[in-house]
């Protein structure tokens, strides 16, 4: 079975936790079952580090337009 891929799309003044909420239960359930379940990819608009609403800038793995062109 292949791990599915979840992509997270974030944008300028997301709030940091609803991040860690969606990624902690994929990153358990992976753990748990001793397989990749779940890859992620968080995503912006343009590919760039995005501000959370804290003021942490935060990486991410693409833009929209990688996500569509491999999907």
């Amino acid at each position: 079975m292949n791990a599915r891929t979840v992509a997270i799309v974030i944008g300028e003044g997301f709030p940091a936790l609803p991040l860690a909420c969606v990624t902690e239960p994929l990153r358990v359930a992976n753990r748990e079952s001793a397989r990749p379940l779940f890859d992620w990819r968080v995503l912006s608009v343009d590919g760039e580090a995005v501000r959370a609403s804290n003021g942490r800038s935060v990486g991410v793995d693409g833009s929209l337009d990688d996500a569509r062109a491999s999907s």
